[in-house]
């Protein structure tokens, strides 16, 4: 029986993710067949912290900040939608920004 002589990585995913970027990841990693893929779910702090201790290779997740000691690249940029109760004080804007949202719990 002949052994597979692919390198093996760990990518973490959210449980969010859509498919069709979760078929490119697989593809951009794989597309070759250099390496066997194996993909974790785990939402994007835990990853931050599998990726320090070497537990995965690679993380997709949403990074709204630089992390000391990662490197970060966009593999797609979608826009992002929120929900705000009726009466939420940003309610009445048609549009957002980060500093809009910096004093407020994100889910």
């Amino acid at each position: 029986m002949a052994r597979d002589a692919r390198l093996s990585a760990r990518v973490g995913v959210c449980v969010t993710m859509p498919e069709d970027l979760l078929a490119r990841v697989d593809e951009i990693l794989a597309g070759e067949q250099r390496l066997k893929i194996e993909f974790d779910e785990a939402d994007s702090p835990e990853q931050l912290d599998l990726l320090r201790t070497g537990a995965l290779s690679f993380g997709v997740m949403r990074v709204f900040r630089d992390e000391d000691g990662l490197a970060a690249r966009t593999l797609a940029d979608r826009p992002l939608g929120v929900v705000l109760s009726p009466d939420h004080p940003l309610t009445g804007h048609c549009v957002l920004s980060w500093a809009d949202l910096a004093d407020q719990e994100l889910l």
